[in-house]
Formats: structure tokens, sequence, C-alpha cells
């Protein structure tokens, strides 16, 4: 049994966050979903959290 369990990084849970707009349809702004994302994650910055979606947006459009 490994002697530390691995949690989550931050940055996978605001991707969880990003993907439960998706799977809900959002169909609103960019900065309506910041908005949202900055509710649920109040200690990053906005300009932190645009980056993250905008970094997930390109993740995403490589994939298919």
């Amino acid at each position: 049994m490994d002697d530390k369990y691995i949690f989550d990084e931050p940055i996978e849970c605001i991707y969880r966050a990003i993907r439960g707009l998706d799977r809900m349809n959002f169909n609103g702004t960019e900065s309506e979903a910041l908005d949202i994302l900055q509710g649920k994650f109040s200690s990053y910055s906005r300009d932190d959290l645009q980056e993250i979606y905008r970094s997930y947006g390109d993740v995403r459009s490589e994939e298919h």
C-alpha cells in the first residue's frame, strides 16, 4: 500500500469544472464562464483562471 495518497492537482479540479460547463452545454461568453469559475476557485485570480480556461480550450481542440 502506498504510504501517501495522491490528490488531484488544483489545475485538474479547474479542468473538471470546465468539463462540467461543457456537459451542461454552457453557451455563454468567456467572461461568464470565468465568473462561474471564479466563484468556485476564489483563491485564483481572474487572470490565472483566464489563462487556464484558454489553455484548456487549446488542449481540447487538439484532441479533436
